[in-house]
């Protein structure tokens, strides 16, 4: 089975499906998904905006468009385009 947890993508939040991994000694979990979960949000690019005095307001203009559910304030947002 599956169960719907969150990573950031691009400075986003984005729901995924994380595959539940099971052995005799109960819930395996999985290394690529504990990296890609615990991946810092305030990256390279959120240093850049910052640097460059993007408001935390207009910190969402920067970013590049996906088409993704993205979570804020844990309301999800459909988000295309």
């Amino acid at each position: 089975g599956s169960v719907d947890s969150h990573v950031t993508l691009g400075g986003r939040q984005v729901e995924v499906p994380r595959l539940r991994v099971r052995s005799a000694d109960g819930e395996v979990r999985l290394a690529s998904f504990q990296w890609a979960a615990s991946t810092d949000p305030l990256d390279d690019h959120t240093l850049a905006a910052v640097a460059a005095g993007v408001s935390t307001r207009r910190y969402a203009s920067t970013l590049a468009k996906c088409a993704c559910r993205r979570v804020k304030a844990g309301v999800e947002l459909s988000v295309s385009g």
